[in-house]
């Protein structure tokens, strides 16, 4: 997954269980992987930690994902990718 390295390690975490446990396609671990940088990108940018990230924040990045100019199914993709992120980070009673 090369670029995934620089990554939050919760995330890293969470693409090696899609591929070895979910065994999500090559093509669908880099888009998620590149959702994962995205969020990444935006959390930082706005002082917030990963495991504080609230729902008015994941609007305002998908909003950002929107005025950029993506498509909406990447838009779309990116947030099934968060989704899943936060669903697993909640399963492990690390978020609310």
């Amino acid at each position: 997954m090369g670029e995934a390295e620089s990554l939050d390690p919760r995330l890293v975490a969470h693409l090696r269980h899609l591929e070895v446990e979910r065994r999500l396609a090559p093509r669908t671990l880099t888009l998620y992987r590149d959702a994962f940088v995205r969020l990444q990108g935006f959390a930082a940018g706005g002082s917030v930690d990963l495991a504080t990230v609230e729902t008015m924040h994941v609007r305002r990045f998908a909003a950002r994902l929107h005025a950029g100019g993506l498509a909406p199914r990447t838009i779309a993709v990116a947030l099934a990718a968060w989704r899943g992120f936060y669903r697993r980070l909640g399963d492990d009673g690390l978020v609310t």
